[in-house]
């Protein structure tokens, strides 16, 4: 490796490398032999420190506290996703040697699909819909969640063989 970086005249910090591990911290993620998951460090702060830090800089924010008294239904909205972070999939790698499998569905709110292979989750992906594409029909909508998918997933679909799931 030391080899290559000098070959291609690149160089590195030693004191920021980790060698001989198993996972490492990459931006806001933790990616491992097992594939990449959430740092649980940053989903804690959201889960147990959201309302307390909003309120530090409530100062700085005009009508605080209409804006941060919720509804019932955003509440829960909030509280499920809470939920959701803590316990997130742990995402696969991609191996571009591997099929691909692309699940598309559509619903009355929003759209969305997962990108997977041999059944592991490689990203997911969700969109909320405009009010005139709520008035499409079926069909419709389940056409353009598979056109927007694949246009979002194009780069790593291109030129490849996949398997398209859609439930209609």
């Amino acid at each position: 490796m030391f080899k290559v970086l000098q070959d291609s005249e690149l160089y590195i910090n030693l004191k920021k490398c980790e060698f001989m591990t198993s996972s490492l911290l990459f931006l806001v993620y933790v990616v491992s032999v097992d594939g990449i998951k959430v740092d649980k460090e940053k989903v804690r702060a959201i889960k147990d420190c959201f309302h307390r830090l909003t309120l530090f800089y409530k100062i700085f924010i005009q009508n605080f506290s209409s804006i941060i008294s919720l509804t019932d239904e955003a509440s829960k909205s909030f509280t499920i996703m809470k939920g959701k972070l803590c316990s997130t999939p742990i995402l696969a790698l991609l191996n571009f040697d591997k099929l691909f499998e692309v699940e598309c569905d559509a619903f009355i709110v929003g759209i969305g699909g997962v990108l997977s292979q041999e059944g592991q989750p490689i990203i997911f992906f969700s969109k909320k819909l405009y009010e005139i594409r709520k008035k499409w029909t079926t069909y419709e909508l389940e056409f353009y969640v598979v056109i927007d998918t694949l246009q979002i997933w194009e780069h790593y679909l291109i030129q490849r063989e996949f398997v398209l799931y859609t439930d209609h």
